[in-house]
């Protein structure tokens, strides 16, 4: 299927598809320069066959701008007609009053992208996508009210949560105001997510106030600015026992038209500060009554290698949606990550690749992987022990030592056929270094040496997939 694609053109007719993009995914998806657009979101989109006739009557001539690209566009499609007999997406970009176009064919990631956006059949405010693995992050002029976003260990979600809330409130102080944050923990419990009665001093005198927390916060804001987006993030949900901290407040989850669909009680405490602060006319307390209003999003995240902490029982995962956040191996910030064991260098993204194979392998499950963030940069030997290694041994190798899903070994023999297991503490030893070389090829992992030209380690970092080096590869006798 051919697709004429439309960038920011508000004068267009026919048969199309009208998309928004915010401007993370103008800058990083379609490699429009920063500086070329303008502070206003969401961008407008139109997507419609190539091979419609209508696409030559894309731009109704009504000025002299569109006049301009009207007869660039035709100029275009009737000098490129070979391409669009080829399955192809064009691009129109319309920057700053001037205009771009580029194509992009049908073996390029991006056409399965907006081919798929294109199917669908609502339209979308797309907040951010990724064409490498065609994840795409959609938020629906009714976004989820209660959705939880889950991934592996360092796959992102927090920043993701973070980059959706900033497409709504771009502005610091915004945020400040409109976003509460908590994180679960085993020790968190209903005082501490709604609010308890606390000492406070007032002079001489110690006086008991109740003291509010992110839940209390988070809901009279809701409802004292209705015309606002307010938002509940809760950090790492499935680290506390969710039917202890929300208690009754699980009865709120339920809603229509977003609003609480069984309202409950507010216990004694709880209503005598929400009547203060909102007043007893209010619908957020009104007759004692306490019910989730329309604007009050609650987002929280959850490690999938935690999800055995405190389980959740299907009647509290059944009131939110679910958004997996997958790991990114085509991430171009964290494919720069290396890993610099003695004199080699390693690249992050080949290293994940390999050993999040093995724990599938050693697990039969994807729960314990490391995402693409699970370090922020490049790492040192002693950073790499600290914090891969000792992951890797605590929550899987660990209980499979002396097993063949056991991947803590090394080749003993130039013809890679036999292996030899080692243990985290082994890591502490003189011979550290020796062991993390055999390690990593042992994963298959191939080292670059730190003489090498950074053009070298560019191409590196660019093809995680197939990995070639220029200078002879690092052997077993090298480690030695």
């Amino acid at each position: 299927m051919n697709f004429i694609y439309i960038y920011r053109v508000p004068y267009s007719k026919g048969e199309e598809k009208y998309l928004d993009i915010s401007k993370k995914v103008a800058v990083d998806f379609f490699n429009i320069p920063e500086d070329k657009i303008d502070s206003k979101e969401p961008y407008g989109i139109n997507i419609c066959h190539a091979n419609d006739p209508c696409h030559f009557e894309i731009i109704e001539i009504q000025n002299e701008t569109s006049l301009h690209w009207s007869t660039k566009l035709n100029s275009f499609l009737s000098k490129n007609n070979d391409e669009l007999t080829n399955n192809c997406l064009l691009l129109f970009e319309k920057l700053c009053r001037s205009f771009c176009i580029r194509t992009i064919k049908n073996d390029d990631a991006k056409y399965e992208v907006l081919n798929d956006l294109f199917e669908a059949e609502e339209s979308h405010m797309i907040l951010s996508a990724n064409f490498g693995n065609r994840a795409i992050i959609k938020a629906k002029e009714s976004s989820p009210l209660q959705q939880i976003h889950y991934g592996t260990p360092g796959s992102g979600k927090s920043h993701m949560v973070k980059d959706l809330v900033e497409i709504i409130y771009p502005d610091k102080n915004d945020r400040e105001e409109y976003m509460f944050r908590t994180t679960f923990h085993p020790d968190s419990d209903y005082s501490t997510f709604v609010g308890c009665y606390k000492p406070k001093m007032e002079g001489d005198n110690i006086k008991y106030v109740f003291t509010p927390q992110a839940f209390t916060n988070a809901y009279i804001k809701a409802w004292q600015k209705p015309e606002k987006q307010i938002y509940l993030v809760i950090e790492e949900i499935n680290r506390g026992n969710c039917a202890q901290i929300f208690g009754d407040l699980f009865q709120l989850l339920d809603r229509k038209d977003g609003v609480s669909e069984y309202p409950i009680n507010a216990d004694a405490d709880l209503r005598q500060y929400l009547e203060k602060e909102l007043g007893t006319d209010s619908e957020g307390i009104k007759n004692g009554k306490l019910k989730l209003p329309n604007n009050l999003y609650i987002w929280a995240t959850m490690n999938t290698s935690d999800q055995s902490l405190f389980p959740m029982d299907s009647a509290f995962k059944r009131r939110w949606s679910w958004k997996c956040v997958p790991i990114d191996y085509n991430n171009t910030k964290s494919s720069a990550f290396s890993i610099t064991i003695g004199e080699n260098k390693y690249n992050w993204h080949q290293f994940l690749k390999s050993v999040n194979e093995k724990i599938v392998n050693a697990t039969d499950s994807e729960d314990k992987q490391i995402g693409n963030f699970f370090i922020n940069g490049n790492v040192d030997e002693r950073l790499f022990i600290d914090k891969v290694m000792f992951y890797l041994w605590n929550d899987i190798c660990k209980e499979e030592y002396h097993t063949k899903n056991n991947f803590f070994r090394y080749f003993t023999d130039e013809k890679k056929t036999e292996t030899e297991e080692f243990t985290f503490n082994a890591l502490f030893e003189s011979n550290a270094q020796k062991l993390l070389k055999g390690f990593m090829n042992y994963l298959g992992v191939e080292g670059v040496k730190l003489e090498q030209s950074k053009q070298q380690m560019e191409e590196l970092t660019q093809n995680t997939e197939n990995i070639t080096v220029e200078e002879e590869p690092i052997t077993e006798s090298d480690n030695e």
